[in-house]
């Protein structure tokens, strides 16, 4: 700093200049002395005001050209100080715009994030409440869900001591079945064997007359084909009787019943129609004495017996009036 101190004193008559500098005070050199003129008075005043300036700052004097370049050095010292508080006001206040827009910009975005934090832990509760309320789903089904499960485990058990018992019926029901197998090879066997017992107790043997004509023959009794015309009644009653008995027979050893059931007795058998409508179900299987369609009736019969028979065995009939013919098959099944 540089104080420029001016005393007057009215007993002067020219001025006294003292300069406060930053060291100390200065005052004019000899230059400056206005004696020359004769107009300088009061040397003692001006010892006097320079007496009171403390000594440890009384540094000495200075020239004019001195002072010149203090004073332009000051000035300069001045406009660089205020450029230099210029330029620092400037810079502060960009520092100080710069700084806001970081500041609004870091506080909108701080603002946002506190947002953005917030929706995050809405959502967060939201999602805990939904699982809550899942869970609370889950162990209400769970608690619905242990009876099943206790009827499934049980069932799931019951189910394998069933599998286990249905194992050993399956076993014990192959053995049931290979030994029904067994048996029934056997009874076809003993089937076999009774049919062939029956024909050789009743042989049937091919009959040939005089004119070249062949037929078939029971025991040697001689049976058409159904048409008995000029034929001798008792040997179509007797061959009728042996046929009904041998048909008989094979029906009790193949098992099978007969939907019109036969009496076998020889040359008098006879056989009935339980749904018959005439006055008796019995029609004979002779012809003497009788009314000759009741007898033509039961032979009837009598073939659709045997052709029961044939077909119980997968076996077909050639005509059905072909009696003798179509037990022929049957016996040698």
């Amino acid at each position: 700093e540089i104080e420029i101190e001016m005393i007057r004193q009215p007993s002067l008559v020219r001025p006294n200049y003292f300069l406060e500098l930053i060291d100390g005070y200065y005052r004019p050199s000899s230059e400056f002395d206005l004696s020359q003129s004769g107009s300088f008075r009061g040397s003692d005043a001006l010892n006097q005001s320079h007496s009171n300036i403390p000594r440890q700052k009384q540094l000495g004097r200075c020239s004019r050209t001195d002072l010149l370049r203090l004073i332009s050095t000051t000035t300069n010292i001045n406009a660089t100080k205020a450029e230099s508080e210029e330029v620092n006001n400037q810079i502060n206040a960009e520092l100080d715009s710069q700084t806001t827009a970081q500041y609004h910009a870091k506080h909108e975005k701080r603002t946002m994030l506190r947002l953005r934090i917030a929706q995050l832990r809405q959502e967060i509760e939201e999602e805990n409440n939904l699982l809550l309320q899942e869970k609370e789903v889950v162990e209400r089904e769970r608690a619905s869900l242990v009876p099943q499960l206790r009827n499934l485990t049980r069932a799931e058990i019951t189910l394998l001591a069933s599998r286990r018992l249905l194992s050993e019926d399956q076993a014990k029901l192959n053995l049931v079945r290979k030994e029904l197998q067994s048996n029934q090879e056997a009874i076809q066997k003993l089937q076999g064997r009774f049919l062939k017992e029956l024909r050789n107790l009743f042989p049937l043997t091919v009959f040939t007359d005089g004119k070249n004509s062949a037929s078939l023959a029971i025991l040697g009794i001689r049976l058409p084909n159904s048409d008995f015309t000029g034929c001798d009644e008792e040997q179509i009653a007797t061959a009728m009787g042996y046929v009904c008995h041998v048909i008989f027979m094979a029906a009790k050893y193949l098992e099978v019943p007969m939907r019109y059931p036969m009496t076998p007795m020889c040359s008098r058998s006879v056989i009935r129609d339980e749904i018959s409508q005439q006055a008796s179900p019995k029609f004979p299987l002779y012809s003497r004495g009788v009314d000759r369609t009741r007898f033509e009736y039961a032979v009837f019969m009598l073939n659709k017996n045997l052709e029961q028979l044939l077909n119980s065995q997968g076996l077909d009939v050639i005509t059905l009036r072909h009696t003798l013919a179509n037990l022929q098959i049957l016996l040698s099944k």
